[in-house]
């Protein structure tokens, strides 16, 4: 299916250029969590670099860079009904800004572009941003901007590194040609050696969470890896679980604009939108540690589990998250309860995150 999927996106991207309707690929690496591939027309010429991703909902999501730094989302569900060039008026947002409005053009039975403005705050938006929201006259659908900072950092990479195209600075094209400065020493097709920060993340979280549930007296636990992935995007977090209790230690880094209030309405939001039933959340009043949040989601759909997170300031950028989710309840609970070894947990891991990152 996926293969399926970049294979439409490809003809779509083709599309956009009047010699590129059997673009090939000639480069294919993964930054981010994200699918980045260079691609040429029949006759060898560069055309293109696109960066794509599945989301659960079977959205497949891809940003298309031209070789002259026009950029375009391009978003495809098998499950939608569009005409080829008609014209639908959509809204986008990145967090909790103001939505902006855009002209999707559909480009197949399943697929639609928008061509994106030259605006480099919007840019640096989707780099930092913590979720994208498209709204339509039909639905409204949120993805999680996973991995965007580096991904599209080798998207503009990609393209620098096979155009003469200058850029205009003070433009979302200079920013993206930029990156090419920043990693000068860089070579072409070796993209991914962007990657080595998430590893960085990874390992970070996997230290952390291993020294918090030692220091909190839990037994039994261990690290897992899910099958399937909850969201797109590079997986930065440490995984656990201990009976009927689940974990998480996520980090949650996108540059200057995170703060643990965004990341908090993040988090509700999530839970919020995954919940078929009464949703509740709140700040969990018995945490004062100072310093700390703690809220905590719960919902009356039994295959939800009730979840406790407290979120940490990250000394090097960004926010700690520290989640407990309790699968143990039966009949359904919206009034955020935990069981009583469940809550033991969560008590137990807050004080002692609080406690090793406050000592440092």
């Amino acid at each position: 299916m996926r293969v399926a999927k970049i294979a439409a996106i490809a003809l779509v991207v083709g599309l956009c250029f009047s010699t590129a309707a059997n673009a090939v690929e000639t480069s294919v690496i993964d930054v981010g969590g994200w699918r980045i591939s260079a691609n040429v027309d029949d006759s060898g010429s560069f055309k293109y670099c696109d960066m794509g991703a599945s989301y659960i909902g079977g959205t497949y999501i891809a940003f298309m860079l031209g070789n002259d730094y026009q950029w375009n989302l391009i978003l495809l569900n098998d499950s939608w009904n569009l005409e080829r060039g008609k014209h639908y008026p959509i809204f986008y947002k990145i967090d909790r800004e103001a939505y902006r409005s855009a002209d999707a053009v559909g480009m197949g039975p399943n697929t639609f572009m928008v061509s994106l403005p030259d605006d480099p705050a919007l840019f640096n938006r989707f780099r930092y941003g913590n979720g994208l929201t498209i709204s339509t006259v039909a639905r409204e659908t949120s993805f999680r901007l996973s991995g965007t900072k580096i991904g599209l950092t080798a998207l503009g990479n990609c393209v620098a590194n096979r155009t003469t195209v200058a850029a205009a600075p003070n433009s979302a094209a200079g920013l993206f040609a930029s990156n090419q400065d920043t990693h000068s020493k860089v070579q072409p097709d070796s993209d991914v050696a962007n990657a080595a920060s998430l590893g960085a993340y990874k390992a970070e979280s996997i230290t952390l969470a291993a020294n918090v549930l030692s220091a909190s007296g839990l037994t039994g636990y261990k690290f897992v890896t899910p099958s399937t992935p909850p969201t797109t995007g590079a997986d930065t977090s440490a995984i656990w679980v201990s009976g009927k209790i689940g974990g998480i230690l996520s980090i949650y880094d996108y540059g200057n604009t995170q703060t643990i209030e965004d990341t908090k309405s993040v988090l509700i939001s999530s839970d919020a939108k995954n919940c078929k039933g009464k949703f509740v959340s709140g700040v969990d009043p018995s945490a004062n540690n100072s310093g700390a949040v703690d809220i905590f989601t719960a919902c009356d759909d039994e295959s939800v589990p009730t979840a406790t997170y407290t979120l940490l300031k990250r000394q090097a950028g960004g926010v700690y998250v520290f989640g407990v989710f309790d699968y143990s309840k039966s009949g359904g609970k919206s009034d955020g309860a935990l069981s009583d070894s469940a809550r033991s947990a969560a008590e137990h891991i807050r004080d002692a995150s609080y406690q090793i990152l406050t000592s440092k």
